[in-house]
């Protein structure tokens, strides 16, 4: 009777080479999914600055947005003011005008860098936040890489042993098979003994 074919755990656990680059393969799997997790932080710069004085956005990315908020610093407002948003080449992405009676809150996109008073004879205070997404556990993708090829390997070479086993193990039973073959021969089909080559 034909024995039925291993399942896949019966392969993995008589061969220690694929076992252990199975379990190689899904540390990799569980590093790489670590690797690419993303969580998402806010930077914020305050300050305060002067009018036709240029200042810098600081971005983690050149797509990461933000608001602005911008105050007068006196009570008083003495001529009305607008605020300019400036690209990377400090040239006009858009001009805002500001409120002296609050807080002035603008949108900043991902083709703002820059932003400045470019009217009014009054101080602004500022105050921007910046949204970004990072990975912090980026670094996990190096050993993740370094685990999928020695699984990899592993996993190759056990293969390897396990298909030599299996073919040693065929051609046992086959010589096995021929020898009761053989043995066979030397009976008849009603049963009698004919070793001695007796004639009928």
């Amino acid at each position: 009777m034909n024995r039925e074919a291993p399942s896949i755990w019966e392969v993995l656990s008589g061969n220690m080479r694929m076992l252990f680059g199975a379990i190689l393969l899904l540390l990799a799997l569980i590093l790489a999914f670590s690797a690419v997790y993303n969580k998402t932080g806010t930077f914020s710069q305050e300050g305060s600055v002067d009018p036709e004085e240029t200042v810098g956005i600081e971005k983690r990315r050149p797509e990461n947005e933000g608001k602005l908020n911008l105050k007068v610093d006196n009570e008083t407002v003495s001529t009305s003011a607008e605020a300019a948003l400036l690209d990377d080449n400090r040239e006009l992405v858009q001009k805002v005008s500001l409120s002296g009676d609050g807080s002035n809150t603008v949108e900043i996109d991902e083709e703002v860098s820059y932003f400045k008073l470019v009217s009014g004879e009054d101080s602004y205070d500022y105050e921007y936040r910046i949204q970004f997404s990072y990975q912090p556990f980026r670094w996990l993708a190096i050993p993740a890489a370094i685990f999928t090829v020695f699984g990899v390997i592993a996993i190759y070479r056990g293969f390897d042993e396990f298909m030599t086993d299996f073919a040693e193990e065929k051609v046992e039973k086959t010589k096995e098979e021929g020898v009761e073959t053989e043995e066979g021969q030397h009976v008849d089909f009603m049963g009698i003994n004919n070793e001695e080559g007796e004639d009928r």
